[in-house]
């Protein structure tokens, strides 16, 4: 779209515009191709102009954010992301059981027994496959079992 702006002064007063144009002036215009399918208008102020550009703007960076936002929906389908924004269905949580890991339990109740029987005081299982507490000379402690995963070596 072609804009044109026709604005013509008259002794440096805006309210004495002129808004009709001579025959010598439509002729003109027809021969320079100034009548073509171009929004010709007249203005009355630069603030006008200013504000009239301005949501030109606006508008202009609001299409380009919507293709944008486009293309982004569409890659997300395509790719077929089944969770956020676009999501056709909600992705579903599931609870996994786990499963109880019996050496670790086991130890976990010799090392118990043999710190009570050395101690001579009561120790805590906090955690059947984890965690005892116990105390010597009123300061506290805890150990903790953890399993390692076998190494890619160890697996070959």
């Amino acid at each position: 779209m072609h804009l044109s702006l026709t604005v013509q002064q008259i002794n440096g007063n805006m309210s004495n515009v002129r808004l009709v144009r001579s025959d010598n002036e439509k002729i003109a215009r027809a021969v320079t191709g100034l009548e073509s399918g171009a929004e010709h208008f007249t203005m009355g102020s630069a603030e006008i102009v200013d504000d009239m550009i301005k949501k030109q703007a606006a508008a202009k960076f609001n299409e380009k954010v919507d293709e944008y936002q486009e293309k982004l929906d569409a890659h997300a389908k395509k790719i077929k992301i089944q969770h956020g924004a676009v999501a056709d269905k909600p992705k579903k949580k599931t609870k996994r059981e786990r499963k109880p890991n019996e050496l670790k339990r086991t130890l976990i109740e010799v090392i118990a027994d043999a710190m009570e029987n050395y101690l001579g005081e009561e120790v805590t299982v906090r955690n059947i496959e984890k965690y005892i507490d116990f105390s010597i000379d009123e300061r506290d402690f805890t150990i903790n079992l953890v399993e390692h995963r076998p190494t890619k070596e160890k697996k070959k």
